[in-house]
C-alpha cells in the first residue's frame, strides 16, 4: 500500500474522516441546522456564497475557477471559524467532491481515518491548548462520551468506509488531579486531548466497545475494509 500523500490526498482524507466521523455521532447535521452565532454570521455567510458560487462554476463547465473558489471557501473557513466547525468540514467536503469529479485524486490506495468525541450534544476535535483540554476532560471527569472514528480505503475508483464507535468513561477525577496527567504528554495532538493507555490509564474508568478504537486506530474497522476489498 502506498502512502504517499499529495495536497489532494490530504484534502480527500480530511473530508472523508471528520464528515464520516461526525455523522457517527449524529450530531453533525444538528450543528449545521444551527442559527450563526452574531460574530461569526459575516463570515459563514461568506463561506455558503462561496461553496455555492463553487457549484454553479462546475455547472457551466469551469472547472479551473471552480476549484479555485473552493480552495479559497475552505481556507476562509479554516482561519476565520477553525478546523473542527461545521462548515469547515463542509467546505472540505465540497472541494473533495470536486476534485474527485475532475479527476484530481490520483489512482492510488489510500486509507484514511480521522477521531471526534461526542458529548453534552457537540462534537470536538482537537484541543488547542492544555486549558482547553483540562476544560473538556473536568466536564466530563466521572461520565460517559462517546468516541468515534471514520475510516475509509480509497482504490481503484471505490471508496470503502466504516464507522467504528466506543462508549468512555471518564475517572471521577478533580480538575487538579486532571491537569496533572494532561501535562505529561501534549493534549493537542488527540481528539478530546487524551489517548488511551493499554494498561493503568489514569483518566479512563471504563471502555465499551473497540479498544483500538480508543488507543488510535479501530483495527476491527480495518480488517473488515480489507476483507471486502
Amino acid at each position: 500500500m502506498k502512502t504517499r500523500w499529495n495536497g489532494a490526498d490530504r484534502i480527500r482524507r480530511a473530508a472523508v474522516a471528520v464528515s464520516i466521523a461526525g455523522l457517527a455521532l449524529g450530531v453533525a447535521a444538528g450543528a449545521r441546522a444551527q442559527e450563526p452565532a452574531a460574530e461569526t454570521r459575516p463570515v459563514q455567510e461568506r463561506v455558503a456564497q462561496l461553496n455555492g458560487r463553487v457549484a454553479a462554476l462546475y455547472g457551466q463547465g469551469k472547472y479551473a475557477e471552480a476549484k479555485a473558489v473552493a480552495k479559497q471557501a475552505l481556507a476562509l473557513a479554516e482561519s476565520e471559524l477553525g478546523p473542527d466547525h461545521p462548515d469547515t468540514a463542509a467546505s472540505l467536503n465540497n472541494l473533495a467532491s470536486l476534485l474527485q469529479a475532475m479527476g484530481d485524486l490520483p489512482g492510488r490506495t489510500v486509507l484514511a481515518a480521522d477521531t471526534m468525541i461526542g458529548y453534552g450534544g457537540r462534537v470536538y476535535g482537537k484541543p488547542e491548548t492544555l486549558a482547553a483540554a483540562v476544560e473538556l476532560l473536568a466536564d466530563m471527569a466521572g461520565r460517559t462520551h462517546r468516541l468515534a472514528t471514520g475510516v475509509c480505503v480509497i482504490a481503484g475508483g471505490r471508496e470503502r468506509c466504516r464507522i467504528a464507535v466506543t462508549r468512555v468513561t471518564l475517572r471521577a477525577l478533580d480538575r487538579a488531579s486532571i491537569r496533572r496527567i494532561v501535562a505529561r504528554g501534549d493534549p493537542r495532538r488527540y481528539a478530546g486531548g487524551y489517548a488511551i493507555r493499554r494498561k493503568g490509564d489514569p483518566l479512563i474508568e471504563r471502555i465499551e466497545g473497540s479498544f483500538t478504537n480508543g488507543v488510535g486506530l479501530p483495527m476491527e474497522a480495518v480488517k473488515e475494509i480489507l476483507r471486502d476489498s
